[in-house]
């Protein structure tokens, strides 16, 4: 069983709800913004919490060290999608996350000319799991499309920066 958000990105939703609950896995959808809907969405068999925040497209913020602090309170793992905000601007593992996973198709890549995914773990142990899981299934990808993640990461920081002033900017004129 996995806790996600209410609002979480499309393609997130249909690849829990249209595959992997095929799959005997289970998720219950809450209001992540209050904690509480967290905890009571809890069940013995519960492995994970799924955060996203911002949301996307709705935006909706939920407090990543508070949902960290539960789940390592009942012995579960926190999985945070931090495609939205990139490493620049959220770093999910300094505020407790077990699992941050992003799409290097958006942000990280930003050039839009490959389609991946990147996972990162607090621990070797589940590095080497997700390493595994990898391999195994074919998903990791080629040596190019790694060199073209790698071509955008390198203007990562100056691109979230432009983004964050241009934003500022039709905030102020709204």
């Amino acid at each position: 069983h996995i806790i996600a958000g209410h609002d979480l990105y499309g393609g997130t939703y249909r690849l829990f709800v249209e595959i992997l609950s095929k799959h005997d896995l289970n998720f219950s959808f809450v209001d992540m913004r209050n904690i509480d809907n967290v905890a009571a969405a809890i069940r013995p068999e519960t492995r994970a919490v799924w955060v996203e925040t911002p949301s996307n497209p709705l935006l909706n913020l939920v407090d990543i060290g508070a949902v960290s602090a539960l789940t390592r309170e009942r012995g579960l793992m926190t999985i945070v999608d931090n495609t939205f905000m990139s490493p620049c601007l959220q770093q999910p593992l300094r505020l407790g996350a077990d699992i941050v996973v992003h799409s290097t198709t958006k942000y990280l890549n930003g050039h839009s000319d490959v389609v991946g995914g990147a996972a990162i773990s607090r621990t070797n142990e589940l590095a080497e799991k997700i390493a595994f899981l990898a391999c195994a299934m074919g998903t990791t990808c080629s040596p190019f499309d790694a060199w073209l993640v790698l071509r955008g990461l390198k203007t990562l920081s100056c691109r979230m920066v432009a983004h964050e002033r241009n934003a500022q900017a039709i905030a102020r004129f709204l």
